[in-house]
């Protein structure tokens, strides 16, 4: 697992409904050891709250689902956090889009151009720190 700047620990769960995904639910700590198991069980009934607010056709069947590894984080940051910059100028451009197909339209941008970035593999898994669920 990629680590962003300061996180000591990390805990992921799997949005899903009856063996379908819909992403992951992540949620990260600067302090080693944070996640109780009081705390992942917390994690889990939010995991599982999270999947109610998708639609079903938000899930796939995992073997629909291509992964691979995303560029580092110093590398996605400033593509997300200009993204309602992007929304603001695309709804300005055109104004016969909703603010929903813009926002959909510019994720794919940032998707395609993240997709596009050479991916550095020896940066990929960081043991230091690990305490990932």
């Amino acid at each position: 697992m990629r680590r962003i700047p300061d996180e000591r620990s990390a805990a992921a769960y799997p949005i899903q409904r009856a063996g379908a995904v819909a992403g992951c639910f992540l949620v990260s700590s600067p302090q080693a050891d944070f996640f109780s198991e009081r705390l992942q069980y917390v994690l889990q009934i939010y995991t599982y709250l999270l999947s109610l607010a998708f639609e079903t056709d938000q899930f796939y069947v995992p073997e629909r689902i291509r992964l691979r590894p995303m560029p580092a984080f110093s590398r996605q940051h400033p593509s997300i956090a200009q993204f309602q910059e992007r929304v603001l100028a695309l709804l300005q451009r055109d104004a016969s889009l909703s603010h929903p197909q813009v926002e959909t339209q510019v994720w794919q941008q940032i998707e395609a151009a993240l997709l596009a970035e050479p991916i550095d593999l020896s940066q990929e898994r960081r043991p230091d720190h690990a305490d990932a669920n």
